[in-house]
């Protein structure tokens, strides 16, 4: 170019993701800005090779300050995406703009095909120049990659009583899935692991646990269970239980951890006989709270269903959804919580401790309701020690004293 020529600009760009329930992201965009012009007033333009060839360009008047404006839209899952924008350069003397639609979808056999790019964009300049341009990108092989790691495990145990003494019967493990037994008492304390320190979004985790007459366990966790963040795929947990009549179980796992971004499709299955005893809680905590952890999105899918004898008598099913602490700001869900515990009790003689039961409550955001011979208990608090503290005031009412012994580990 003849002279020197400098064109400094400044452009700003405000985008925002919002996850939806079933999975699609949805990206828009804002773009504001402005290009300055640092040639001399009324410089006309030319090219110079490197061996010295000129070509020179009609004379363009360029206007020293255009101003830049546009927006987007994208909206894709983990596989694919859809995106269209649209730019526009303004000025006292030219303008010109600019249309893009773009489809990008990835594959993931044993060997990738990315991208796959199909393109079309309008383009028009202020000095009558028209361009219309389809583009394609042919899928291409790439050497051999691997899906995102998917972590699997499945637990089936089932315990009996003999001659007094509760025993294994069936005892079956399975991939990222363990279970050990604490302790020699009367009452086995059966302890289940994830060796995979946590579960991501696409995870599957399945136990199943099984008392048999007049057999007694507590099934527990070795930790708090993490829920870390999703790439799109929801982690899907299943929990199924079953007591015989005269079976006593307490299903008391420690509290699961909701990491920002996270997706968490659980379900809990109870199944109890006529004649059993069931104690059991749920945990939940939003965020790692001592770091300061603000759950800006995520999903939680949280389903509990509790038969005797086969008839349904309770069923819970909550959904959480978008910016959680937005939603958990709210009065008529949490208040301001961050923290959240489900206890229910079935067994005969509970629904009379009612009255003693909200006694020992006094002082803690609880509710408590009895129906079809089943006590409901929703605990919210603030913190994690809080909410351990309710729940430990409303087991000792059902007469479970102590926690499990890897709880206070």
């Amino acid at each position: 170019m003849t002279g020197t020529y400098v064109a400094p600009y400044l452009l700003m760009i405000a985008a925002r993701r919002f996850p939806t329930s079933g999975g699609f992201v949805i990206t828009p965009a804002i773009m504001l800005g402005m290009t300055v012009n640092a040639t001399s007033p009324g410089a006309d333009l030319a090219l110079t090779t490197q061996d010295g060839t000129g070509f020179t360009f009609i004379p363009r008047h360029l206007s020293p300050v255009s101003g830049q404006a546009g927006g987007g839209l994208e909206v894709g899952r983990e596989k694919w995406l859809i995106s269209a924008h649209y730019s526009a350069m303004l000025a006292e003397n030219w303008h010109a703009q600019s249309i893009q639609a773009n489809f990008k979808m990835t594959f993931y056999p044993s060997y990738v095909i990315c991208p796959v790019v199909a393109s079309f964009a309008l383009r028009r300049v202020g000095w009558g120049c028209n361009l219309w341009r389809m583009d394609f990108s042919p899928p291409y092989m790439t050497s051999k990659m691997e899906a995102h790691q998917r972590a699997a495990g499945q637990l089936d145990i089932a315990l009996a009583d003999k001659a007094g003494q509760t025993r294994l019967t069936r005892f079956y493990q399975q991939g990222c899935l363990k279970a050990r037994r604490v302790g020699h008492g009367d009452t086995p304390e059966l302890v289940a692991m994830n060796i995979s320190g946590g579960i991501a979004g696409g995870d599957s985790i399945s136990m199943a646990f099984e008392l048999g007459e007049n057999a007694k366990a507590v099934f527990t966790t070795q930790a708090a269970e993490r829920i870390y963040r999703s790439l799109g795929d929801p982690a899907y947990v299943s929990t199924k239980l079953f007591a015989a009549s005269g079976a006593s179980l307490a299903y008391l796992p420690q509290e699961t951890i909701l990491f920002d971004g996270f997706s968490l499709d659980r379900s809990l299955e109870i199944d109890l006989s006529e004649g059993a005893t069931f104690i059991g809680v749920e945990s939940l905590v939003f965020g790692r709270l001592a770091m300061g952890e603000v759950v800006q999105r995520g999903l939680l899918r949280d389903k509990i269903n509790i038969r005797c004898n086969g008839r349904l008598i309770w069923r819970d099913v909550a959904t959480v959804k978008g910016h959680i602490f937005s939603c958990l700001n709210l009065p008529g869900v949490g208040g301001a919580a961050r923290v959240a515990a489900s206890l229910f009790a079935v067994g005969q003689g509970f629904s009379e401790m009612m009255p003693q039961l909200r006694q020992r409550l006094e002082g803690h955001v609880a509710g408590v309701s009895s129906h079809g011979g089943i006590v409901f208990v929703r605990l919210l608090a603030e913190d994690t020690i809080t909410l351990r503290l309710a729940v430990m005031a409303a087991l000792s009412t059902f007469g479970r004293k102590t926690l499990p012994r890897v709880w206070l580990s």
